[in-house]
């Protein structure tokens, strides 16, 4: 069966596809590091009546011609135009809630980049039988559980609300996007603090939102394997240095998420093609 994976990290997007089919029997049809692409690619392939079925691996931070254009957007995208088709989220995040939004959209698994391929690929071969059922990465249930028994009391507002804050949403941004006004949102928010049991926005973040307060470790246990695996696809010659790994920890501390990953595998300093100038310089 084919797959296409949707992923704005050089890095990970070469060495994941390459690795699948080296490994598997799955076949990459292509690689797209943007959801514009990815759409004209799907609007080819699906051209026909009888196209055929097709695992998309799709990550969560991808930007698009909008900023309410992410991979979960994508994921509806797909789900509500291309009925053959199935995705899978696969993302740093590790969340219950982030994976909750994930099912919401219309994935059939979630693995996080945490995990070892060995896990998406039974993702794949879970979703290439097409049974119906839910696959996630066995590190991810019990959470998922807990968050699930607790989402179910927050009203469809809440909900959304929700949503939008583990997209890492200003107050701002949220009252414009669910048109109502910043002091709302607060209100909003005290309500859901309390329903899941939480006291803090940070807490709530750290305990249901993206990389569960362990993303350092992500990137770094993501860099590493990937490094190794990618050797024999390259003739960068790949090393972790101590001043590199300084270099994730102050952005993980001062930067978010979203933008110490653009910087990591974007400015490419991880494939040791010299000190990053323009990146250390820059203060935040």
């Amino acid at each position: 069966m084919d797959f296409i994976l949707i992923e704005d990290h050089n890095l990970v997007r070469q060495g994941v596809s390459k690795i699948i089919e080296e490994k598997s029997d799955f076949s990459c049809s292509g690689t797209f590091a943007s959801i514009e692409d990815a759409k004209k690619f799907l609007a080819d392939y699906c051209r026909t009546p009888d196209y055929q079925s097709l695992i998309c691996i799709v990550d969560i931070n991808l930007g698009g011609m909008s900023d309410d254009e992410d991979g979960l957007s994508l994921i509806r995208f797909i789900k509500e135009k291309y009925t053959r088709l199935s995705c899978i989220c696969y993302s740093m995040f590790k969340g219950a809630g982030i994976v909750e939004q994930a099912v919401a959209a219309g994935a059939v698994a979630y693995v996080s980049k945490n995990a070892d391929l060995e896990v998406l690929q039974q993702a794949m071969e879970k979703a290439s039988k097409g049974d119906g059922s839910f696959f996630m990465e066995e590190s991810l249930t019990s959470d998922y559980v807990i968050y699930t028994n607790l989402y179910h009391s927050l009203t469809k507002r809440e909900r959304e609300l929700t949503g939008l804050f583990f997209q890492h949403k200003s107050d701002e941004e949220i009252a414009q996007s669910m048109g109502i006004t910043v002091r709302a949102v607060c209100n909003y928010m005290t309500r859901i603090l309390s329903k899941l049991g939480v006291v803090s926005k940070k807490e709530l973040m750290t305990k249901f939102g993206d990389m569960s307060g362990g993303g350092y470790k992500c990137i770094v246990d993501i860099y590493s394997r990937l490094a190794s695996l990618m050797k024999k696809f390259t003739r960068n010659r790949l090393t972790f240095s101590h001043y590199k790994k300084s270099l994730l920890v102050y952005y993980l501390k001062n930067g978010k998420p979203k933008k110490l990953l653009h910087y990591c595998f974007f400015n490419g300093f991880l494939l040791n093609t010299g000190r990053p100038a323009a990146l250390h310089r820059r203060k935040e």
